[in-house]
């Protein structure tokens, strides 16, 4: 999130896992999720901090090869290539996002990323044209993903072969937010929604270290 008015979700959450490093960011509307396995802050277990999200941008510009890192009080400093970057931490309460991430699911997606992305893309502009810049996903089982985004005056139809299984659903994103999830994936993906108000799980097909978690669009 870039709202310096909540400074907490300006940062990345870094915690010390049994199975490597976790982490997660999120603006209170999405949420992305991963774990880098096998490697370590040497912290105990459960040992967490708050990342200023600018400073992890700066280290992946810089950063080749193997990465140190050193957490101290109050600050955390990152070794790599040659360069020394260090900063402070935001001391802060991170938000509860497990308690979001949904437990089941009715309704499942599977398909492309890139097929689904580039029909949002199409779709997309005729939601610049309405009051609230929706895309509206159309889900039945059997049947390819029915998208829509638009007004009377400007609306925009389109489709995208994909493998629905559960209960019928339409459920709306705001396309950036779902689009920001799509980047994240190359080939298949799954989606998984309990209805058009709770959270969405987006995830890699087959990959258990990343997933993507997205707020629909409450509409009439």
């Amino acid at each position: 999130s870039e709202d310096g008015s909540r400074p907490v979700l300006t940062a990345v959450q870094v915690t010390e896992t049994a199975d490597g490093v976790e982490v997660v960011a999120t603006d209170s509307y999405r949420l992305m999720w991963a774990v880098d396995r096998g490697v370590s802050l040497g912290q105990a277990s459960g040992a967490s901090l708050l990342v200023p999200a600018y400073t992890l941008s700066e280290v992946l510009r810089f950063a080749e090869g193997p990465l140190d890192v050193a957490i101290g009080d109050r600050r955390v400093q990152f070794r790599s290539a040659g360069v020394t970057l260090t900063s402070g931490v935001v001391e802060a309460d991170y938000p509860n996002w497990r308690s979001l991430v949904p437990q089941s699911s009715s309704t499942t997606v599977r398909c492309e990323a890139a097929a689904l992305a580039d029909a949002v893309g199409r779709v997309q502009v005729a939601g610049r044209q309405a009051d609230q810049q929706v895309v509206r996903l159309r889900l039945v089982e059997g049947a390819p993903i029915a998208l829509s985004a638009g007004s009377d005056e400007s609306a925009a139809d389109d489709e995208c072969d994909a493998e629905v299984t559960g209960p019928e659903l339409t459920i709306a994103f705001n396309p950036t937010f779902l689009l920001d999830a799509l980047a994240q994936v190359e080939g298949e993906m799954t989606l998984a929604a309990t209805d058009a108000r709770n959270s969405v799980l987006v995830h890699r097909a087959d990959d258990p270290d990343w997933m993507g978690l997205l707020m629909p669009v409450r509409v009439s």
